[in-house]
């Protein structure tokens, strides 16, 4: 897999709803969602999907609407959010654990005219204004619109998500991603991955967690099924490995976090339970989101003897997802337990590694990570000043940087050659996917001698805790109101 060819469509021509649809064209009888007992066949889901976006448009929905969706793990989860995407919205997806102050000041930062939702939820939801479309009640009156693909023109530059994550003044920010960040990043991480109709993903991320968007597009832009674990199943190991082994699930995506739960959890049984439950059809195993120590894929490739490739990858909220990735050897987990590698971009993605002055950095030496290419967002719904200074313009043309900021940042421009960890070929002659942008991800890096990026931590108080981002000033703002 260390030979992969660059993607061959161009994300700004076909957007996310488009290639599930050719799946479901090719593939009408496959199973597309599986959870519990209930199942829905692509041809199943996009007709239902469909009939969403037909509901959605009669009240008014269209490109550059945000629509937010509150629903738990279920069938109804994936027609809503494909439902609002063949509606021209774009969805802002909404846990339903959130506190309701969190849901509150979400709603009204969109300023949502719809919800989604389901109807024991709506208690949940504050008391807003906005026409709320339930998934349950109100399906009987949706299913009787047309099951057709909706006909809505959409530009690539249209608003296909809103995400919010944990903000350092005490509100969460909402990240904003269009049509084509999204489609780059499906058809990137495809030419990584190579997902088939016969792969079996399995989705455990919170439907507001950004890896939520690679465990339900990737597969279904591919013709794979999507097999939803419960929340038991997101937190227990035992009943997730046995649903890995019932369902014949072949790629499980998982942070460090959980993945080392997991193995310890299986390194405690009795060799007879653990071999039983080891004997599936596990052919991937991807870590994102955490630092990954090399003795976790060394335990399942040395100790556990189990065949699936490991990949660690390294993502941001503020671009389309995973920017770089790392296909892991059995050689290099070997002997000293180390940081697994983040490795090096995806297609029409770049990676920089600046100073403080937005310098490059030698190689060995450590930099702050800027992102630039196809998967950069817009930016912050609502915030021009944290974009303006979190997204930098850049003049390709006269390489340098153009840095606009606020008070920490001070408008300047900086002389200096870009350098890339890695730019992977194309061989099509259309203008290079990237815009004249730099995200920067207060992420420290620096790049090993082989090529591949090692990823050092943060420059800020960020913290994760499995996988989920949190920024300890919100925490402090909460506290100092009491």
């Amino acid at each position: 897999m260390s030979s992969i060819a660059p993607t061959r469509i161009d994300p700004r021509e076909v957007c996310l709803h488009q290639l599930f649809e050719q799946q479901a064209a090719r593939l009408p009888h496959h199973p597309a969602v599986l959870f519990h007992d209930q199942k829905l066949t692509y041809a199943e889901l996009n007709a239902q999907a469909n009939q969403l976006a037909h509901a959605l448009r009669a009240l008014g929905a269209g490109p550059e609407m945000m629509i937010p969706i509150c629903v738990e793990r279920s069938l109804a989860m994936t027609v809503g959010i494909l439902g609002i995407l063949k509606a021209g919205a774009a969805y802002v997806p909404i846990d339903p654990a959130y506190p309701t102050e969190r849901v509150a000041f979400m709603l009204a930062d969109t300023a949502a005219p719809i919800i989604v939702t389901q109807a024991h939820l709506q208690a949940k939801l504050p008391d807003v204004k906005a026409q709320v479309v339930t998934l349950d009640n109100d399906w009987p009156e949706i299913a009787k619109g047309s099951a057709e693909n909706p006909n809505v023109t959409l530009d690539a530059d249209n608003l296909a998500y809103v995400i919010y994550t944990s903000g350092s003044t005490g509100q969460p920010k909402g990240t904003m991603l269009t049509h084509a960040n999204l489609s780059h990043y499906v058809l990137a991480l495809q030419d990584e991955l190579q997902i088939t109709a016969e792969d079996r993903y399995l989705h455990l991320a919170s439907i507001a967690f950004s890896s939520s968007r690679r465990h339900l597009m990737l597969p279904l832009a591919n013709g794979a099924t999507v097999v939803l674990a419960d929340e038991e199943e997101r937190m227990d190991p035992l009943p997730l490995f046995r649903l890995i082994k019932q369902r014949g699930v072949t790629v499980l995506d998982a942070v460090p976090s959980l993945q080392r739960h997991c193995t310890n959890t299986l390194a405690e049984l009795d060799a007879a339970a653990r071999t039983d439950l080891l004997d599936n059809q596990l052919r991937l195993i991807l870590s994102a989101s955490e630092p990954l120590l090399s003795d976790l894929p060394q335990t399942w490739m040395q100790t556990f003897k189990h065949p699936a490739h490991h990949v660690h990858m390294i993502g941001q909220t503020e671009t389309s997802g995973i920017v770089a990735l790392h296909h892991i050897t059995e050689e290099e987990v070997s002997g000293q337990v180390k940081v697994v590698p983040v490795g090096r971009p995806i297609a029409h993605t770049n990676i920089y590694l600046l100073d403080e002055n937005q310098q490059p950095v030698p190689v060995g030496e450590v930099g702050e990570m800027y992102i630039s290419g196809a998967g950069v967002g817009r930016g912050y719904l609502n915030r021009p000043e944290l974009t303006e200074e979190k997204f930098i313009g850049w003049s390709e043309s006269s390489s340098q940087f153009t840095v606009r900021g606020s008070q920490r940042m001070q408008e300047k421009t900086a002389n200096c050659e870009p350098r890339t960890a890695n730019s992977l070929p194309t061989t099509d002659h259309r203008p290079p996917l990237t815009d004249h942008r730099l995200c920067r991800t207060g992420d420290y890096a620096r790049l090993l001698p082989d090529g591949n990026l090692e990823c050092l931590g943060r420059q800020d108080f960020q913290v994760k805790m499995r996988g989920f981002r949190v920024e300890l000033g919100e925490i402090e703002a909460l506290l100092t109101n009491h």
